[in-house]
């Protein structure tokens, strides 16, 4: 018996079909996993940072908010300095603003205060305005010491005297005199006015013009001030001990009846009846010799007298109570005050 073999016919397989298709899946999770990983990703980032952006920029802007509003509650301060030629109704109407009603009003509600017609040159003067540009108080100082307050209201004025308000500590400063004491005292810090007190307390028992030597010492127990947290004049000198080629001199300072004066260590104000020079502590441009060139003329002549020279503005005291005879303008020799009449007893 004979049996046929079936024939087996060619399988035509379709384009694209069998073994491609496994790649196409794998292609799928590839982009799957990206996909996931970007989400969990950018998840991460965004936990790091949890809204702290917005937060500060809200703080911020509250803080600058809060410092324009300040900036609008304070004064706006306008200071000025009294000049020569300077007249006090010009200088309260082109730097207050006050019309001529308001000064008026000013200098007579000032009168039982202080004559605030009497500003000082070189004196300074507050404005202060408010936000709207208004004049609200004028603040003069007629010295180191007080200042007068106007408070502008439409047109009325009241005036009051107060101390100023420093801030003080008291300091202990010692030093040497290497080169002079001007220079030594302004190098350890003590201001010029202190130095010009110190000479002025000590003016009765030491020329500081020509007694002053090399190695002297000085030792100062006094005020240091500050206003507003900036330097401001000094205050008293609450005692003071100089030594002047190796004499030692004391200085105390008290107050009784609110007037305060300097006192030695036995209890006596220093004051005497003669000064050792009538400009204390200033410099002398010609001493008193029987032979000195003379700067004009150039011939050796005697001088029989102390030329003195000092800042415009220094006082000049005599050295003991007398009656001036002659006080005229000599010529070559400028202002003179001569002739004294002593008064004894």
């Amino acid at each position: 018996m004979h049996i046929k073999s079936p024939q087996l016919k060619p399988v035509h397989r379709a384009p694209g079909a069998g073994s491609p298709a496994p790649k196409k899946k794998s292609k799928g999770k590839l982009w799957i996993i990206l996909i996931i990983a970007l989400t969990l990703g950018g998840f991460f980032v965004w936990k790091q940072f949890p809204k702290q952006t917005p937060i500060e920029i809200e703080e911020e802007n509250s803080d600058q908010a809060k410092l324009e509003i300040k900036k609008k509650d304070e004064p706006k301060i306008f200071s000025y300095t009294i000049q020569e030629g300077d007249i006090p109704a010009e200088v309260f109407s082109e730097h207050g603003n006050l019309d001529a009603n308001q000064i008026a009003n000013l200098i007579s509600a000032s009168e039982d205060v202080y004559d605030l017609t009497n500003i000082k040159i070189g004196k300074n003067i507050d404005f202060c305005f408010d936000e709207e540009d208004q004049i609200e108080n004028i603040k003069y100082y007629p010295n180191t010491e007080d200042v007068i307050i106007v408070k502008v209201e439409d047109s009325e004025c009241q005036v009051k005297k107060e101390k100023i308000p420093y801030e003080t500590k008291e300091e202990i400063l010692s030093l040497k005199i290497d080169e002079f004491l001007y220079k030594d005292a302004l190098d350890a810090g003590l201001s010029e006015a202190s130095i010009l007190e110190i000479a002025d307390i000590f003016s009765f028992d030491i020329d500081f013009t020509t007694e002053i030597r090399v190695g002297d010492e000085l030792k100062v127990f006094y005020e240091k001030r500050t206003l507003d947290g900036e330097p401001a004049p000094d205050g008293k000198i609450l005692a003071a001990k100089f030594v002047n080629d190796g004499q030692e001199y004391f200085a105390y300072y008290f107050e009784t009846d609110d007037e305060g004066s300097h006192y030695d260590g036995e209890g006596r104000e220093l004051v005497r009846q003669f000064l050792r020079a009538p400009l204390s502590y200033r410099r002398i441009t010609s001493g008193y010799t029987g032979s000195r060139l003379h700067p004009i003329t150039k011939k050796v002549t005697a001088h029989y007298q102390i030329d003195y020279a000092a800042p415009t503005g220094t006082p000049v005291v005599s050295t003991a109570k007398g009656t001036v005879t002659t006080a005229s303008w000599q010529g070559g020799w400028g202002n003179i005050v001569r002739r004294f009449k002593l008064i004894h007893g």
